[in-house]
């Protein structure tokens, strides 16, 4: 049976501090989670708290989601003293509370108070998700972020799933405009998914639009992250008219709205188009005066009155869109770090996919030897094809798949007859295998090395010094 989801709620609210909604949404998370509702989730509460009685509920309850309601600034949240009054507990001493209190790792941290965004940067650095508010959130913002959210949660919602459900709960709730916005950190999207790129898609909109482009961006996350969950693309929304922020982003997609015009036009005639690597989202049907640069963009169009079906059905085409795109670019930048034909001695380490670990520690062993190597991750794996064409050597690392490893090698064997004998071919088994099959079943070509188990170190060996008597002038 599994464990169930402990979840601890958190609230405080020192008399010397303006009155919050912090009892009221304490209240909305105990109706969604009854008593005796959902075995899944366990759920406990802790109001008027004093950060001592938070540390020892840590300790205590040892909980997954862990949730505080009440006052906060840039660099801290206020708990209760002795008497009732605010005490504010730091950045600093939070990421130890959190962090260190308890054997079990605490998977998302939720601070529902004002201005705790750099706080929820701070912490996601050894937290996987955290969600904080970008300015003052009022009262009511606060309580129906928090109805979405855990609604989401009991349902089974994932995550980042559940934060767009509690920032979709505002929205319907009609919560003031001006209120703080929550943004979700998580420390999956840290990576991005293309190379030459620090961020792999930039959003651009100006500082008045900047709410919906943070809501938007949220959605295109989630969209994305089921496309590629593997490594799901690093997103990013920025204001800033500068032209590098274009250069140094995978993707662009600008977000035209009338306020859009403002720009100053020396920043798009500043900008390097590639029309195929820029998307242009229109949020309303006045944003059709636009800078000259952008007119020739696909147009994709998120109005703030379409239903829901339309949106969806639009994020879906653009998600699509972006997927093919980003893994154009990965397949470019392979394709321009491949070696030329023989121009250097490439060895080629081709492992089954549940063993991309084992083949991976072959790598630096390779490269002691002078021999430049293609080891593939998760994210490369699909690019091998690209790397066959120019390797003197391939070493595939099997054990998960008897019927793989007879497929693989009958393929290296007719490449090796395509190249006239000059391939290097050897097959080794992985340290993690549990294959029952012995591997002089796979011992059928003259022309490949099979050997079971052996170190490393002795395969590289065996690789570097065959090559040397195929290539003596590499």
């Amino acid at each position: 049976m599994n464990e169930p989801t402990r979840i601890l709620i958190v609230s405080a609210s020192p008399w010397n501090r303006e009155s919050t909604t912090a009892e009221e949404e304490m209240s909305a998370i105990q109706n969604i989670f009854p008593a005796s509702f959902n075995a899944a989730y366990l759920v406990d509460y802790k109001s008027a708290a004093k950060v001592e009685d938070v540390h020892k509920r840590l300790i205590e309850f040892k909980p997954h989601i862990l949730h505080f309601c009440g006052h906060g600034e840039e660099y801290g949240l206020y708990f209760l003293d002795d008497k009732g009054n605010a005490a504010l507990v730091e950045t600093e001493v939070l990421i130890e509370l959190v962090t260190k209190s308890s054997p079990t790792k605490i998977q998302c941290v939720i601070l529902n108070a004002c201005d705790t965004e750099k706080i929820a940067e701070s912490l996601v650095q050894q937290i996987e998700y955290v969600i904080g508010m970008r300015g003052a959130i009022n009262g009511m913002a606060a309580v129906n972020f928090a109805k979405g959210f855990y609604t989401a949660i009991n349902n089974g919602q994932k995550i980042p799933d559940a934060f767009n459900n509690g920032r979709l709960s505002m929205r319907l709730a009609n919560i003031d405009n001006n209120t703080g916005v929550p943004q979700l950190k998580t420390s999956h999207l840290a990576k991005p998914f293309l190379t030459d790129y620090p961020v792999d898609v930039l959003i651009h909109t100006v500082e008045g639009n900047r709410d919906w482009a943070e809501f938007f961006a949220s959605n295109l996350e989630n969209a994305l992250q089921r496309k590629m969950p593997a490594q799901p693309p690093l997103i990013r929304v920025e204001t800033r008219a500068d032209a590098d922020l274009i250069k140094h982003s995978g993707l662009s997609l600008f977000v035209l709205s009338p306020d859009y015009n403002d720009i100053d036009r020396n920043f798009f005639a500043s900008l390097e188009f590639n029309m195929a690597n820029h998307f242009a989202i229109k949020t309303s049907a006045f944003a059709d005066n636009l800078p000259a640069a952008l007119q020739g963009l696909t147009p994709y169009s998120f109005f703030s009155d379409a239903d829901s079906h339309a949106y969806t059905e639009e994020l879906l085409k653009l998600s699509d869109a972006i997927t093919q795109r980003l893994r154009a670019l990965n397949e470019q930048s392979i394709k321009k770090n491949v070696p030329d034909s023989f121009s250097e001695q490439l060895v080629l380490v081709h492992p089954h996919v549940n063993d991309i670990d084992a083949g991976k520690r072959l790598k630096p062993l390779i490269q002691q030897k002078g021999l430049a190597c293609f080891a593939p991750d998760n994210k490369t794996y699909n690019s091998i094809k690209t790397w066959q064409k120019n390797c003197v050597g391939v070493i595939i690392v099997h054990g998960s798949d008897f019927n793989w490893t007879q497929d693989t090698l009958a393929s290296y064997v007719n490449l090796q007859k395509r190249r006239k004998g000059k391939l290097i071919v050897v097959a080794i088994e992985a340290d993690c295998s549990k294959e029952d099959k012995d591997c002089e079943t796979l011992d059928i070509y003259p022309s490949v090395s099979v050997v079971k188990s052996p170190p490393p170190e002795d395969v590289v060996n065996h690789v570097a010094q065959v090559l040397s008597r195929n290539h003596p002038d590499k």
